[in-house]
């Protein structure tokens, strides 16, 4: 069953005839169901979905006779639990199968990390898609307290012992860079589905061992990167593919942020540490750019140059990073990141995200995407930053986990980026 298939909502005229009375859309789930039963409606029916489908599952419905009339085959659709479709027929009938849709056990490991309750914020993007925030661990027990507290879960310090006892259906993979090759190993040695924030590791020896093993095991692993997602991103990548730029001559991405400081004010304050964290802002920010590069440009690339700082914040990780990549058709790509964006508290960015070709320039601003060619200039809608893309990815993720497609973003992608790290760590000389 593929996208775009309709479920035809008809009723009897009284000349024999059948006026459809609504035609609904959607994206059927994909895989094999397991049919689950017929129902029979007569006469006016007030169909709620909720009724013929468990929280945990979708309902294809497929219309099989009305009035005698077969239409089945054809006319699908898939439905949240929570819609409700009136309408009046006289003689319906429908056959429903099954399929496992958004998950609805969820576990959280390691709340420690920031991306749990700010920026990226999972904890709430779970709660706004109504599932069940079954275990929220840390092995700071006050941590993981005021997490499960705020999101009607409970706490664990550890998250093998959560895993255990909740069953989740899909778990958020957070923690130290230093601690995810575990949680990652036990995950899929548990045959649970999950996302991992990058860089899943502090090396590419090490990420690229955990790529090996997922493909090994056929585990379900995911990894956010949503500047992939970006209006700007998706729109150059159209171009690029319908070669509206002609010859590429480079692509900048520029991620500058607040103080290293909010790292402490929102309970991470292992980023300061080379031994927990692998790096600063290069390894946590530049793998964006480096996945976007590579999304963008081919896979054909490696680091030119690269230098990193911290002059800044003195800490033992760097709070600003330059790089440039060079691909084998000899684009650049400049790599600009940084926690020296001096606005905190207010939590803003310096962003800027290009990529100049000799027939077009496509740039993201504050307002929206903007497209400059020779007697052209036009604005598209997106703004530069990703941070408002991260309810969305988490929803789509657990759809791709629940019906059985591929995730969007593997961790061989991590691997990759996180190599194209590695590279620009040596070139700027650190040891």
């Amino acid at each position: 069953m593929g996208r775009g298939a309709w479920l035809n909502l008809v009723r009897p005229m009284p000349n024999g005839s059948h006026d459809l009375v609504e035609r609904l859309s959607g994206n059927p789930m994909t895989g094999t169901g397991r049919t689950s039963r017929s129902q029979t409606l007569e006469g006016e029916s007030h169909i709620s979905i909720a009724n013929l489908a468990s929280r945990r599952s979708h309902k294809v419905i497929t219309v099989v006779a009305f009035r005698g009339v077969c239409t089945c085959g054809q006319p699908l659709i898939s439905v949240r639990p929570d819609t409700t479709v009136h309408v009046t027929f006289w003689y319906l009938r429908v056959q429903t199968s099954t399929y496992m849709a958004i998950p609805q056990r969820i576990a959280v490991t390691e709340v420690n990390h920031w991306h749990s309750s700010y920026d990226a914020n999972y904890l709430e993007c779970l709660r706004s898609l109504g599932v069940d925030i079954v275990g929220v661990s840390d092995h700071n027990i006050d941590l993981a307290e005021d997490r499960a507290a705020k999101y009607s879960s409970k706490a664990f310090t550890d998250y093998r012992a959560m895993v255990e006892e909740t069953n989740p259906d899909f778990v958020i993979a957070l923690g130290r860079h230093i601690d995810m090759p575990d949680i990652a190993r036990f995950l899929i040695d548990a045959d649970i589905p999950f996302m991992m924030e990058k860089p899943m590791g502090l090396s590419a020896e090490i990420v690229s061992s955990l790529a090996d093993l997922t493909e090994a095991r056929g585990a379900w692993v995911a990894v956010p990167f949503p500047n992939r997602m970006l209006p700007w991103a998706e729109r150059a990548k159209a171009m690029i593919e319908a070669g509206d730029f002609g010859r590429i001559s480079h692509v900048v991405f520029r991620i500058i942020r607040p103080t290293m400081e909010r790292y402490r004010e929102w309970g991470s304050p292992w980023m300061w540490e080379r031994k927990a964290a692998g790096g600063g802002a290069l390894l946590n920010l530049g793998g964006h750019g480096m996945d976007l590069t590579r999304h963008l440009i081919g896979p054909e690339i490696s680091v030119a140059s690269a230098v990193i700082s911290n002059r800044i914040h003195h800490a033992e990780v760097e709070d600003y990073a330059m790089a440039t990549l060079r691909n084998t058709d000899g684009v650049l790509a400049h790599i600009e990141v940084g926690y020296t964006w001096p606005t905190w508290p207010e939590n803003k960015s310096d962003l800027e995200m290009k990529i100049a070709g000799e027939k077009a320039v496509l740039r993201a601003l504050p307002q929206g995407v903007q497209l400059i060619a020779q007697g052209r200039e036009e604005m598209f809608p997106g703004g530069a930053t990703a941070a408002g893309l991260y309810p969305t990815l988490v929803e789509d993720t657990l759809r791709r986990a629940g019906c059985g497609e591929p995730p969007a973003i593997t961790v061989r992608d991590c691997a990759n980026a996180v190599e194209l790290l590695d590279q620009a760590y040596r070139l700027a000389g650190r040891t």
